[in-house]
């Protein structure tokens, strides 16, 4: 069978090269396969909301990396977790989004969370996701979420350090 061949969605490509560094050094053996749609984020941005058409492209990036023979997906913008949640809905291999894990750690460490985020949609998305995340664990939680614009605007202009220091 060989090593798993996981398939990357990136809304962004200042996301390819931190997860492909990270796996590379978390699980060099997995086999990747980088698939890129900036415009998720630009429509994202611009519709204010998650839409049916975007779900609908979701599904599609979807259906399309399972059809390239893939034994996982991840998602690199956890600023669609609806469309993710329902494109995985209809695949039966792993589907996951980049803070599902995150999220679950720091549920066990607190019930007050703080959420910094890049990229402005993200702050619902993923209070939603935490919320529901704790939901399910029959928790509750307090989550404050931060924008931090500066950051993207460095990582997309290339500084990668800048973009961690702010």
């Amino acid at each position: 069978m060989g090593a798993p061949r996981i398939v990357l969605i990136h809304a962004l490509d200042s996301s390819i090269e931190p997860i492909t560094s990270a796996f590379a050094q978390g699980w060099p053996e997995a086999r990747l396969v980088n698939l890129m749609d900036d415009s998720l984020s630009v429509d994202r941005a611009a519709e204010g909301c998650l839409t049916p058409a975007m779900t609908a492209r979701f599904d599609a990036l979807t259906r399309y990396a399972v059809s390239t023979g893939a034994d996982g997906i991840l998602f690199t913008c956890s600023a669609f977790h609806e469309a993710i949640y329902a494109a995985r809905a209809n695949v039966d291999i792993p589907v996951l989004t980049p803070d599902e894990a995150m999220m679950e750690k720091a549920l066990v460490a607190g019930s007050k969370i703080t959420m910094l985020a890049t990229f402005e949609p993200t702050l619902a998305t993923s209070k939603a996701a935490m919320e529901q995340i704790a939901g399910a664990a029959g928790r509750q939680v307090e989550v404050h979420s931060v924008h931090v614009p500066e950051a993207l605007a460095a990582l997309q202009g290339g500084d990668p350090q800048a973009h961690h220091a702010k």
